[in-house]
């Protein structure tokens, strides 16, 4: 199998394939991925065969060769499922500007806004009709991190109906001493349930005979 090689003023665009053994890594390159996510890459690679091209220039010391200076990951996760060569995009640069590009192509990067991350992988997820775990496989977040995007987008919970202020707890404090405070929770006791309810209750049973009192009496003849 032959490989295209560009030369000279070719088109800077141009994608050509470069067999893997032509390629260099760049002895300076900072950009590390854990192996997690180069699983997930090699995985994406594995099932589509899709991947934006190489960046790479022409070494300066070997003939035919060329130095990466965009890819490595891509670079590795290729060679690691037994292709001979990946595609690549040429670029003429000197020694510095190399290192210019180097230092910005794996920064110069937007960042994902949440709530547009969340609609996307709802709407993947429902394309795929498939549940968070199946995600991670394809996706750089966790399953975890995929249902926590997936929870931004269910509706909000409603808030409660405020309360009337005849609904309102109103705190009320009264001080007894401790042979008091003892009747009252023998009291309470017998009731049981909510103290607070319990008191109340104390409270109808007490007054209910005062009621009665003050409603006429009826005589059995009829009479008041």
């Amino acid at each position: 199998m032959t490989y295209e090689h560009v030369k000279g003023d070719d088109n800077p665009q141009q994608v050509v394939r470069i067999a893997l053994d032509r390629l260099r890594a760049h002895p300076l390159n900072s950009n590390v991925m854990d192996a997690p996510s180069l699983r997930k890459l090699k995985a994406h690679l594995k099932r589509t065969g899709w991947y934006p091209p190489l960046i790479v220039r022409p070494a300066d010391d070997e003939t035919d060769a060329y130095q990466v200076i965009d890819g490595h990951h891509r670079w590795r996760a290729i060679e690691a499922l037994g292709h001979d060569a990946a595609e690549c995009v040429v670029w003429h640069v000197d020694t510095d500007e190399a290192l210019v590009l180097l230092s910005t192509l794996n920064r110069l990067r937007g960042q994902d806004d949440p709530t547009r991350r969340a609609e996307l992988i709802e709407h993947l997820q429902h394309r795929l009709r498939t549940g968070a775990s199946d995600l991670a496989a394809l996706l750089p977040e966790s399953a975890s991190q995929i249902e926590k995007h997936l929870a931004l987008r269910k509706p909000a919970p409603q808030p409660a109906k405020p309360r009337s202020l005849d609904a309102m707890p109103v705190a009320v404090h009264f001080f007894l001493n401790g042979a008091q405070k003892r009747r009252l929770d023998e009291a309470l006791a017998t009731v049981g349930g909510k103290r607070e309810d319990a008191l109340m209750t104390l409270i109808e049973r007490s007054l209910e005979p005062l009621e009665d009192r003050q409603k006429p009496q009826i005589n059995t003849d009829g009479h008041e």
